[in-house]
């Protein structure tokens, strides 16, 4: 766009030149400050979006609040993991008895359920239950 404008200027009289240079000067002043707080906005949202993420991570406790040194910390972590396992081992070892005691129940019901339907529908001359 400015070499249009620089041909236009030179086919001007010389009283219109310096208002014309003025005014495109102008413009590309406000197209720079335009962009640089574009630039900024974003990344000050960027930012913005850093924070909420922050925010929303939850923060791991390691114990109560006291001095600790790197050798306290690991013994911490090494505690909280050792009971953190113990404790998943055991829900599920609970869970995997109930399931496989309530699917047993549940597969031979819903046989019995099936060759029902079937009778009542009259159709046990064409299907089964396996």
């Amino acid at each position: 766009m400015r070499p249009k404008l620089e041909q236009i200027i030179d086919s001007l009289d010389h009283s219109s030149k310096p208002h014309l240079q003025k005014i495109m000067h102008a413009a590309e002043q406000s197209f720079a400050s335009c962009a640089l707080l574009l630039d900024e906005n974003k990344l000050l949202t960027e930012q913005n979006s850093e924070k909420k993420v922050r925010k929303a991570t939850k923060s791991v406790v390691l114990g109560e609040a006291k001095i600790m040194s790197y050798e306290d910390i690991v013994r911490a972590r090494q505690k909280r993991e050792d009971k953190k396992v113990s404790m998943t081992s055991q829900v599920s070892r609970k869970r995997k008895r109930q399931a496989q005691g309530l699917r047993t129940g549940r597969k031979e019901d819903e046989v019995a359920a099936a060759v029902r339907e079937i009778e009542t529908a009259g159709l046990s001359s064409f299907c089964s239950v396996i």
